[in-house]
């Protein structure tokens, strides 16, 4: 979606390196978040705050990317959004 409307509004290349940083800052932490999941249920099948802390703090991140993420939408795309107002 947020390529569709970076096509749709035609954004510079300067700012098409901003789009592609957030995806990449999600994908990564996405990755991360998966792999620190999978390891924590290989370690144990049994309940461990330990492990559910380190789950926890893995989803966080996951979290604080997509919002840093919106926030580079939100600051690339209003310039061209204000042109269409």
């Amino acid at each position: 979606m947020a390529t569709a409307f970076s096509i749709l509004l035609g954004i510079s290349s300067a700012d098409w390196r901003w789009v592609v940083l957030a995806f990449a800052l999600v994908w990564v932490a996405e990755a991360f978040d998966t792999a620190i999941v999978r390891l924590g249920d290989a370690v144990t099948t049994e309940r461990e705050p330990r492990i559910g802390f380190a789950k926890d703090i893995a989803a966080g991140a996951v979290l604080v990317s997509a919002i840093a993420a919106a926030a580079i939408g939100v600051l690339t795309w209003l310039p061209y959004l204000a042109l269409w107002i």
